[in-house]
């Protein structure tokens, strides 16, 4: 509950959710849309945090190699990562649309051969009728 509840507001709540369905599921909506912005926006730790935690670990007298931390790149964006995926969603979107036009142009060239079909027929028809 983000820490923001005393035990016995906590109580309550859990009451609460119990007794309204409603209230349980948009409690849980907004945990899951907490955990999505906080994986979506990682934050991390200090460069300098692991180093200190080792030293609170570890006896400071043994000799304990320290090995050097690489931080992950924070705040960039990678646009490449962005243009490759959109890229591959417009290559299948246009796939799709290609495939669903050509559907479309052969149902067509069906029905055209068929009415073009009993055009010719009706007129044999009509032309045997005319000649009496």
């Amino acid at each position: 509950m983000l820490g923001l509840l005393t035990a016995q507001e906590r109580f309550e709540f859990e009451k609460y959710c119990d007794a309204y369905p409603q209230l349980k599921e948009a409690r849980t909506a907004f945990e899951l849309a907490l955990e999505k912005q906080a994986m979506e926006n990682p934050i991390a730790p200090p460069v300098h945090l692991k180093q200190k935690i080792a030293a609170k670990i570890f006896d400071e007298n043994k000799t304990t190699p320290v090995i050097p931390i690489q931080t992950a790149r924070q705040g960039k964006f990678n646009w490449a990562s962005f243009v490759a995926a959109a890229g591959i969603i417009l290559l299948v979107g246009s796939i799709w649309w290609i495939m669903n036009l050509k559907n479309e142009n052969d149902k067509l060239k069906d029905n055209n051969a068929a009415l073009v079909l009993r055009l010719n027929t009706h007129c044999v028809h009509c032309r045997r009728n005319d000649t009496r």
